[in-house]
Parts: C-alpha cells; sequence; structure tokens
C-alpha cells in the first residue's frame, strides 16, 4: 500500500465526482506493485518501469501472464502468513480483472494510470535511476546519517517534484515521529 500511495503521489485526486476512478486507480497500481514484488528478485528501474508497462498497456503480455502464474502457483503450495496470501491473492484477481476489463473501461483506467507513470518515465526522472550519471541513491546512507541532496527543474517537472518531494516529506515526518516515541 505504501509504495501504491508513493507511486500515485504524483498525480492528482480526481474529486469527489470521480471516486471510483481514483479508488480503481489505486487498486490496480497496487496490484501491479505486489506481482511486480512477488517474484523476490532484484530488478532495477528499467524492469520495474518494463513490467508496469506490460501490465497496464499490453493486453496479452507473456511478462504478466508469467508473474501472475508464478504467484498462483506460491498460493499453491508456499507456506504464506495469512496476510501475504491475502494480498497476492488480491493481486491475481485484480490483474485477472483487469485483463477482462471491457475497452472503453480500461482505455480510461489507462488514462488515469498514465497520467500516473507519466512522471515517473520522463527522462528527469529516468536520471535519478541511471547509475552512469552519478552516485545512486541507497537507503543504507541514511541510516549511517548521510544527507541526500536532491534537485528538480520544478518548472519543468512540477509532477515529478510532486512525486518525489512527497515521498520524501512522508520518510522525514515518519522518521521525525518514530525518534520521538
Amino acid at each position: 500500500d505504501e509504495f501504491a500511495r508513493r507511486l500515485l503521489g504524483g498525480s492528482r485526486d480526481m474529486g469527489p465526482w470521480n471516486a471510483y476512478w481514483t479508488e480503481t486507480r489505486a487498486g490496480i497500481a497496487n496490484a501491479a506493485l505486489v506481482l511486480l514484488l512477488a517474484g523476490g528478485e532484484r530488478f532495477d528501474f528499467d524492469a520495474a518501469v518494463q513490467f508496469l508497462r506490460a501490465f497496464f498497456y499490453e493486453s496479452e503480455s507473456d511478462l504478466v501472464r508469467a508473474r501472475v502464474g508464478f504467484v498462483e502457483q506460491l498460493l499453491k503450495t508456499g507456506r504464506l502468513s495469512p496476510t501475504t496470501r491475502r494480498r497476492l491473492d488480491l493481486a491475481v484477481r485484480e490483474a485477472q480483472n483487469w485483463s477482462k476489463l471491457d475497452a472503453r473501461t480500461r482505455e480510461v483506467h489507462k488514462s488515469t494510470i498514465g497520467n500516473v507513470l507519466r512522471p515517473l518515465l520522463s527522462p528527469a526522472a529516468q536520471d535519478f535511476f541511471d547509475p552512469s550519471l552519478g552516485r545512486q541513491f541507497d537507503p543504507q546512507d541514511v541510516l549511517a546519517g548521510k544527507l541526500l541532496i536532491c534537485s528538480v527543474n520544478a518548472i519543468a517537472h512540477p509532477e515529478l517534484v510532486g512525486l518525489l518531494f512527497k515521498a520524501l516529506k512522508r520518510d522525514f515526518c515518519g522518521a521525525v515521529l518514530r525518534d520521538r516515541k
């Protein structure tokens, strides 16, 4: 849920009259991320983008089909906690539902998902994940007390700024609250 909220952080709420689209977008994004992470293997930014693109924009994707199949097998044979089992089962069901939506509804959903993914797929965002352009962010650095300096042109990339800095602000406030306990 937290990763889905972070992903959705770069887009705006669609308002009370569009609650169905807002809620469904969050559920579909969550399902895609659960399936992406369910494999357990490490992946880079490009692999994550490839999976999300296949999940949302390809009607018949071998990559998504293989991941859903893997999770279905895991649900049948894996020793999972009840919470993990429920989350994986919901993600599989959401993926199956997504693939069966009528074309018009699916296209509207794809446009709302596009608003979420657009800042993440921009060249400016890619630069944050390209190791050849500088030092990559390592979460262990934060634990070691190091500072992260992030600079983004907010006029040229307002959605990316929203995505990055809402996540950073949430992490900062969470850290302050944890330290107060």
